[in-house]
């Protein structure tokens, strides 16, 4: 088999203990059965994983991937992927980020980077047009992101581009994120704790080389295709160029569902106080420095002209971080939230589980289960100065800090059993902006998403509430819904498209545009036929730490609590319905009552070798479904905390 067009030809393996660096032919089988980024990133993780490791020891590996169309002159379809096993959830963790670095990576000649091991001291991966060495890097330690990309170019030059961590990743925070030019983060999950436990500082690379393709005049039309696509599409074209992600604050909260206050209830009527016409007019100063060849430009700059937070400037805040540091902390307004992702940039943390956390936090010490002994200070929704100083506390591992650096579900432990039914997590993964209680596919969504409480494996939200197909407060059609949205982005991942961009670049004009570019035709069936095995392939990789059914769950307060206000209103989504979907679930995706892929569905998707792997670890999965309806019931909640 030869590797096909698209395809810089060659992965780096490094061996960070002993200072190894080998370059390897890219797996031809590999790519053709998972495509790039996620899905190809995903299946060398499964060659390294160690079963039983820590996240934060040598043992764990640490994935960097590209996509066939990184490099290509198509708009909006040059992220890579980070994979490896996360801190925060003791399992499976795929990130997409955007930028240039990965643009960068392929130019150099690698298609990816297999990191294992750790370095007795900190260092700098260097790769220059595919040379690479290890540099030290002590004099970046101790600085934040900021300054350790100004510092690297200085020592290399203005043309690399830079991935690093900030202080959070070298202390180890749970939730530390890893920044990536421009601004760009991989965000939750704790990658930045898994570089910094390898005291890899940053990885620095430049390219020259051009992204071979198959068909060049192919490539040219349709990406002149996908531009007149995306400008003419409202979303893409007007709503994200002008308002960025925060266009959505104001409709997501005209639905009911916009969480507050760690999700007591949500918040209504945010014209005038946090919606993004108020960000724009006061805040933003100009757009940011867009993706490689991106058309949207969603990102923007803002800046505090005047007052105590004067001169306070980010690229962002994107709508999530927003909401997080902002509404969810009791706090209606835009300038802390701001000041808030500043720090969260530099210092090298996620915003969603750094505000989800202080939240939490925030409801302990009013519910009396945190003193302010304990806390140092009071910790009480609505306090802007609490707010910014947990985020430093955070990242540096200073008193209070150094438990909510651990992250909801440890934390709450801390707390109490009482705590835990308010401790907004999904298998440690803190939840993001959107309340499941409103809009029912959401709650399936963040159960069954590969990574944790995450949203962007599956948004349902326009299909339950605009489309008019389904029933907001509805089980019926849900299971079939999220696992066709979550094999969709499987491949959207995979294929490094922004999920931005999805209304435009929809799934038969990527179809159109991996033939062009890497010769290969795979269809839209066999294109979902990937994303499918995507998703089972991070399952069987879920299974080697023990998830399963069992913690396929919601926080308490989500399943049996009901909102006080909204369309929502007096609504619960109740056990019962919950069951259902989760039940209706894994019979969509052909899995066993316990969640697991059988050896039959593994080997129906072509994933044999996939079920030989995890064999050899120790992993039991079901060898067929069996009789009809046997093994349907989930396993009972539980904890696979370690």
């Amino acid at each position: 088999m030869v590797l096909a067009r698209g395809y810089a030809g060659s992965v780096l393996r490094v061996d960070l203990t002993s200072g190894s660096i080998r370059r390897e032919p890219t797996n031809e089988g590999y790519a053709r059965l998972y495509v790039g980024g996620r899905g190809l990133g995903a299946r060398y993780l499964l060659d390294y994983a160690v079963p039983g490791s820590d996240p934060l020891s040598p043992q764990n590996p640490l994935v960097v991937m590209t996509g066939p169309f990184t490099g290509t002159p198509i708009s909006s379809v040059h992220k890579f992927e980070l994979l490896t096993r996360s801190p925060l959830t003791n399992m499976y963790l795929c990130s997409n980020v955007g930028g240039t670095f990965g643009v960068e990576l392929k130019r150099a000649g690698i298609d990816g980077l297999i990191l294992l091991g750790k370095l007795p001291k900190p260092g700098c991966l260097v790769i220059l047009d595919g040379e690479a060495e290890i540099r030290d890097a002590s004099s970046y330690w101790g600085r934040d992101c900021r300054e350790t990309a100004m510092m690297v170019k200085r020592d290399l030059g203005e043309e690399v581009r830079v991935m690093r961590i900030g202080q959070a990743g070298e202390n180890l925070v749970r939730f530390a994120n890893v920044m990536s030019e421009p601004e760009r983060s991989a965000g939750k999950g704790g990658a930045g704790a898994v570089l910094g436990s390898k005291n890899l500082k940053a990885i620095a690379v430049k390219g020259s080389s051009e992204v071979e393709v198959a068909d060049e005049d192919g490539v040219r039309e349709l990406g002149r295709e996908v531009l007149e696509l995306i400008r003419e599409n409202p979303a893409t074209g007007l709503n994200f160029r002008r308002w960025g992600t925060c266009h959505f604050t104001r409709l997501i909260s005209e639905m009911g569902i916009y969480p507050f206050k760690n999700f007591q209830s949500v918040l209504l009527g945010t014209l005038g106080k946090i919606d993004a016409e108020t960000w724009r007019e006061n805040y933003v100063v100009k757009d940011s420095s867009p993706c490689y060849v991106c058309s949207i430009g969603c990102a923007k700059t803002s800046v505090i002209s005047k007052g105590k937070y004067e001169g306070c400037a980010v690229e962002g805040p994107e709508y999530e971080s927003l909401w997080a540091l902002g509404p969810n902390c009791g706090i209606v307004g835009c300038e802390a939230p701001i000041v808030a992702n500043m720090l969260c940039d530099r210092l090298g943390l996620d915003t969603i589980s750094t505000g989800v956390t202080i939240a939490f936090a925030m409801e302990c010490y009013e519910k009396g289960f945190l003193t302010e002994a304990e806390a140092g200070m009071p910790i009480r929704f609505g306090d802007e100065q609490a707010l910014l100083s947990l985020v430093e506390k955070i990242a540096y591992r200073e008193g209070i800090g150094n438990e909510l650096a651990e992250g909801v579900r440890r934390f709450a432990g801390r707390m109490g059993k009482a705590s835990e039914r308010f401790a907004m997590h999904c298998k440690g993964m803190e939840l993001p902006a959107y309340d499941p209680r409103g809009v029912w596919g959401m709650a399936l969504a963040y159960a069954t998403s590969c990574r944790g409480g995450d949203h962007l494996k599956a948004w349902t939200i326009s299909d339950e509430v605009t489309s008019g197909k389904y029933d907001r407060f509805s089980t019926c059609g849900k299971a079939e819904l999220v696992k066709r949205i979550q094999d969709l982005r499987a491949v959207y991942d995979s294929l490094v498209n922004c999920i931005l961009a999805a209304r435009a670049l929809t799934i038969e004009v990527c179809a159109k545009l991996i033939e062009a570019v890497t010769g290969t035709g795979y269809g839209v069936e066999g294109l979902l036929r990937c994303g499918e095995r995507i998703y089972n392939l991070e399952r069987v990789i879920a299974a080697i730490d023990g998830i399963s059914s069992k913690d396929d769950r919601l926080p308490a307060r989500i399943v049996e609590d009901a909102v006080d206000v909204g369309i929502a209103a007096g609504k619960t989504l109740g056990k019962e319905n919950f069951e259902k979907m989760l039940r209706d679930y894994y019979d969509e995706r052909g899995w066993d009552g316990r969640g697991l892929p059988t050896e039959r569905k593994l080997a129906e998707l072509g994933m044999r070798d996939v079920a030989e792997s995890i064999r050899k670890m120790g992993v039991k999965l079901p060898a067929s479904l069996g009789r009809e309806g046997e093994g349907c019931k989930p396993e009972a909640p539980g904890s696979t905390l370690n």
